[in-house]
């Protein structure tokens, strides 16, 4: 097989025009060859298309084809880890490589033959992955690159222990990129495994800031309040999704992601849940539904709020609100994201109005008051602009434009 640049196959997927961070990154990777690599940015920020670049660079220095996985890379969450696979796979595959998924959830067996056929790139949630090398049923002994991805997200769900323990695994001499949003608390246990000295590359915040006025900026994504009252929530929560074309409604619980989900459907429109206490496959089946357009509105717990990238997110809802200062903006990250425009709704109570305020003030996110007439009216112009707007394939965002390559 005539294997081609990587150049060439980031391309194919409609990245034609990088960031200037993601060139920083990969020029600095280049220049120390395995030297580890500290990258803290925030959500939409394109840190995907950072670590992949270095990442096959690496790969295509490696060993030959189809031996023991050179490279592994750790994901917080199953759809995060499915997520990974389904970019690196057609990459890996047009440099004559193959790559295994292990993820928990979902039987051993079909995984275990994956690997015993020869994996280069394993993309792996940190449970599973640590399970298998116990037993050995996973080599890592010739790893030249590990990426932890979403390193906070890992933190906040405890995996720190697993992660430390699969380096454990790993040659002392491999490559080790930290992707993270931020670096503060049980995230600096990871920083500390690095090698003296890594190279840093830090991205600002300005990619999760609200514009100043309404539904203008540069961010194009506007943080409107709308105030409810329990009443009327039902109904002014269909108005906002009839204006808006694809959605993302974001609440607390299980019970209400399948309540709310059960209610929007009830009301004709098409919505799927996404939480915790679904199988592997149901959640599976509703990015699918998504992704695929057979459902328009997602209902989800914070499980959804970090590296879950479709298309054409033209609105996100904080329906029950977070008191987490993170949550908020990965939650809102889900919209506005790769340049392209979004809104974030969020519908308070009158007794909610000063928290929220409170903490948009922290996070420095300039936000609105607004009327529902106003939020639709916002929401009319971003999903016109959206509609016309081609996706490139089901995991990219809709490009109708160049691409920016902030995956």
């Amino acid at each position: 097989m005539t294997t081609r640049s990587v150049d060439d196959l980031v391309a194919d997927m409609g990245i034609t025009s990088l960031h200037p961070f993601q060139l920083d990154v990969r020029e600095l990777a280049g220049l120390r060859p395995g030297g580890d690599v500290l990258l803290e940015a925030p959500t939409g920020s394109g840190k995907t298309v950072a670590f992949l670049l270095v990442v096959f660079d690496d790969l295509v220095r490696s060993a030959p084809p189809l031996g023991p996985p050179s490279i592994v890379v750790i994901t917080p969450t199953r759809e995060l880890a499915q997520q990974a696979d389904r970019v690196i796979r057609p990459i890996a595959r047009g440099l004559d490589r193959r790559t295994a998924l292990l993820q928990g959830g979902v039987a051993f067996d079909p995984q275990l033959r994956n690997i015993a056929r020869g994996a280069d790139v394993v993309v792996a949630t940190p449970g599973r992955l640590l399970d298998m090398c116990s037993r050995g049923q996973v080599d890592l002994g010739a790893v030249s690159s590990v990426v932890i991805d979403e390193a906070d997200r890992l933190a906040d769900l405890g995996f720190v222990d697993d992660v430390v323990a699969i380096l454990g695994f790993v040659p002392g001499s491999a490559r080790t990129l930290l992707v993270s949003a931020t670096l503060d608390g049980p995230v600096g246990l990871l920083v500390d495994r690095l090698r003296p000295d890594p190279i840093v590359v830090r991205v600002g915040l300005d990619v999760e800031r609200a514009p100043e006025g309404l539904g203008r900026g540069s961010a194009q994504t506007p943080h409107l309040r709308v105030e409810i009252t329990r009443e009327r929530l039902r109904h002014d929560l269909g108005t906002l999704l009839d204006a808006a074309g694809r959605a993302i409604v974001f609440v607390r619980t299980r019970h209400a992601a399948d309540r709310w989900a059960g209610w929007i459907t009830d009301d004709g429109r098409d919505a799927v849940a996404l939480h915790g206490a679904m199988t592997s496959a149901a959640r599976r089946a509703t990015i699918d539904a998504m992704r695929l357009g057979d459902a328009s509105v997602l209902v989800a717990t914070d499980l959804a709020s970090r590296g879950l990238d479709l298309a054409a997110v033209s609105l996100v809802v904080h329906l029950e609100r977070s008191d987490d200062e993170i949550d908020y903006v990965h939650r809102s990250g889900r919209t506005g994201r790769a340049g392209l425009p979004g809104v974030v709704a969020n519908l308070l109570r009158k007794e909610q109005w000063r928290a929220a305020v409170a903490m948009e003030q922290r996070l420095g996110v300039v936000a609105d008051d607004a009327s529902l007439d106003q939020v639709v009216g916002v929401l009319g112009a971003v999903t016109a602009e959206l509609r016309g707007l081609r996706p490139l394939s089901p995991w990219h965002p809709p490009l109708g434009r160049r691409s920016s390559g902030l995956l």
